[in-house]
Formats: structure tokens, sequence, C-alpha cells
């Protein structure tokens, strides 16, 4: 006989939605992870970008001269890294400000950036 036969892994989605369906929780919604004692208490926070962010997210705001002002949320250990820069094509870019920032201060910098200072997601500048 040849090598054992190996089951196909579940599309992600699928996976996701029967594990949400096996612990009785609403999509969108986290468990929270302090509870030690087994049971599934419901955190009432909804996920936001720090909680979900896999990947660096992005924003721009363009500059008159033809450049624009960027800031970026990276992911890190035990936080998002915020790096703030302007950017003028050929030239390299400037970083101007580096900061680390907890999740949910990281969402609300992220807010007030796009609803007071006139930027907008866009995809990585380089």
């Amino acid at each position: 006989a040849g090598p054992p036969l190996r089951r196909q892994r579940q599309p992600l989605r699928l996976r996701q939605q029967k594990r949400q369906r096996r612990v009785g929780r609403q999509p969108g919604v986290l468990v929270d992870p302090r509870c030690l004692d087994g049971s599934a208490r419901i955190a009432k926070q909804k996920i936001t970008l720090g909680l979900t962010m896999a990947r660096p997210y992005w924003l721009i705001r363009p500059r008159s001269d033809g450049g624009c002002d960027y800031v970026s949320f990276i992911p890190a250990s035990g936080g998002v890294e915020i790096r703030e820069g302007s950017h003028l094509p050929p030239q390299m870019p400037l970083l101007k400000r580096r900061r680390r920032l907890a999740s949910e201060e990281a969402e609300a910098c992220r807010r007030q950036l796009q609803q007071e200072a006139g930027y907008h997601h866009s995809e990585p500048l380089f």
C-alpha cells in the first residue's frame, strides 16, 4: 500500500464558522482570555484594528508640492508601532517620528487622523 491518505483542510472561513458555533458566540466578539476556569465568558469589546491587525496599515495625506505625509501602523509584540513621515518621490522617505502604543491607543490615533487630520487609507508607499 502507498502512503496514508491525508485529510484535506477545510477553507479558513469554514473552520472559523465552525469554531464560533462550537464556542457559542457571536461573530466579531472576543472570548475573554483572562477567564481561566474554562467557561466561555464573552467580552463586551468588539474587534478593533489593534486586535485583528496582522499586516501594516497605512494612512496618507497628499501635500501641495506633490509629496505626501504618511503614517504606518505596524503590528509589534505587545502593541503597535506607529511611524510618521513624509515622502516626495524620487527622494528617499523621511521618517519624522516613531512610537509604540497599545492596540486601543493606536486605534484611537488612527480614527483621529482619519476624521480630523485628513488622512485616508492607502496601500504601502514603499
